[in-house]
């Protein structure tokens, strides 16, 4: 079963099962419906976002409440509407501020308000989902770094985000940073991609080097 506090699962007790033939191809099978053989076998995402072979590497994949699928790639952020079998692209667009800030996507993750915060290599993403727009944080608003690998949030609804200078702990309604790096008892403070996770007990991990 899924673990619905790993944002590198998916919460509908799905498996997600990612080739390299053909693009980004994909399918999603129930785990607990044993008895049904008959795996949905979608398209690959290269051919639906009309992305073709760019879309071959995969960086996250989130669902969230909504049942939307999010994959992340080194080529953008894309969504997967059920409902509509369709995807969307969203890529940055240097003439565009509200356009995401990096093509290169580390994490998705769906805070407990049903925010949608994504990290990339151009800092940290908040996205509105009905006015189909992104809201940036970089170095020059307090992040320690703009390489964004990971996203967790505590109890009282902070951030914590793992970088390559360190942790950082984001208050989304001050808009604040508070930025841990060895100093403070870190192994390092560089940190990697798919490599963090909330405990059962509320204790956090984040792996580096």
């Amino acid at each position: 079963a899924a673990d619905a506090a790993d944002s590198m699962q998916l919460q509908a007790n799905c498996l997600l099962t990612l080739s390299e033939a053909h693009g980004l191809a994909f399918h999603i099978e129930p785990v607990f419906n044993a008895g049904n053989k008959a795996a949905t076998l979608f398209r690959s995402l290269g051919d639906l976002a009309g992305a073709g072979r760019a879309y071959i590497w995969l960086a996250g994949a989130y669902e969230d409440s909504g049942d939307n699928l999010w994959i992340g790639t080194w080529g953008g952020l894309n969504k997967f509407d059920r409902k509509e079998n369709k995807f969307t692209r969203y890529q940055n667009q240097p003439d565009n501020p509200q356009s995401i800030s990096h093509n290169f996507i580390h994490t998705i993750y769906e805070d407990n308000g049903g925010s949608l915060w994504i990290g990339t290599s151009g800092g940290l993403n908040k996205f509105d989902r009905n006015e189909e727009r992104f809201t940036h944080y970089r170095e020059k608003d307090g992040l320690p770094n703009d390489i964004i690998y990971g996203i967790l949030e505590d109890d009282k609804g902070n951030l914590w985000l793992s970088t390559n200078k360190g942790i950082s702990r984001f208050n989304p309604k001050m808009e604040t940073f508070s930025n841990y790096d060895k100093r403070d008892g870190l192994q390092s403070n560089e940190f990697n991609g798919g490599a963090s996770h909330m405990g059962r007990s509320g204790r956090m991990y984040f792996g580096g080097i």
